[in-house]
């Protein structure tokens, strides 16, 4: 992928549309840069729709990043049963790292 995409999705993540910024946060997690995480992080954060923070948590979660294991797991606490099951699952994809979490949540 050359620069120029790269530049063109992270855009699109800072558009007003949640449809664009979803597919821009797909696209990103298919991309799989690492360097991406801290900016999918922030947006994580920021954002107050479960749809969106539901395609970030599986863009963190195809890139695989062990940076995002923790930001993850502190959406367990979440109200959203969507969020914490998103959560779960990306997670549950990081093997070992993932899964004490997962058991101390549940303990």
């Amino acid at each position: 992928m050359t620069q120029g995409y790269a530049l063109l999705l992270k855009r699109h993540c800072r558009t007003r549309s949640e449809n664009v910024q979803r597919s821009a946060v797909i696209s990103i997690g298919t991309i799989g840069n690492k360097d991406d995480v801290p900016a999918l992080l922030s947006m994580m954060r920021k954002s107050k729709s479960v749809n969106l923070k539901e395609s970030i948590i599986r863009a963190l979660s195809a890139i695989g990043d062990p940076s995002a294991v923790q930001p993850i797991m502190d959406l367990l606490k979440e109200k959203e049963t969507r969020i914490q099951a998103a959560a779960i699952e990306a997670l549950g994809r990081h093997g070992k790292q993932g899964s004490r979490p997962l058991i101390a949540f549940h303990a």
